[in-house]
């Protein structure tokens, strides 16, 4: 199974209708719990040519540009990859109910994620690498070890 990032942007057009991203929108997206259909246009693969397919995970990230709440957003399972629609269906799991709310955004998950885009941030998804998937599985680890601790109190 492979690992994906993500890549939202407030400036970007997630379907024909105009129908933009923004955080408040996603938050609301991931607490009703349903499946999401996305388009994924334009997707960075690591020299295979790969391309999403169910099983795979996924990794949101809401870029800083536009937005005063950027930074990794959720967890999901890819259910479908439409190639001639260019679209993608899937479902965040957990974490990405806690996260939604508290989103990653500091030096470290930055400096992986610019290493995930390898110089081309334009681009609506990006196959993970095994070292860098580790990356992100660590620091998810640390979000959900934040969240058991806030549970707690």
């Amino acid at each position: 199974m492979a690992m994906w990032l993500y890549q939202m942007s407030k400036e970007k057009e997630l379907s024909e209708d105009g129908y933009k991203w923004t955080p408040a929108k996603y938050r609301k997206e991931v607490w009703e719990g349903h499946y999401l259909e996305w388009e994924t246009r334009k997707i960075r693969t690591i020299k295979s040519g790969a391309k999403p397919k169910a099983g795979d995970t996924i990794i949101y990230w809401f870029v800083k540009r536009g937005t005063a709440d950027p930074g990794l957003y959720g967890v999901g399972i890819i259910f479908e990859y439409d190639q001639n629609e260019r679209t993608i269906t899937h479902l965040p799991i957990f974490p990405s109910d806690y996260i939604k709310k508290h989103p990653a955004y500091d030096d470290e998950i930055t400096r992986i994620v610019k290493e995930i885009q390898n110089n081309m941030p334009r681009s609506t998804m990006f196959k993970i690498k095994n070292n860098q998937t580790q990356k992100l599985w660590a620091k998810i680890h640390t979000l959900i070890i934040q969240y058991s601790n806030r549970k707690r109190r």
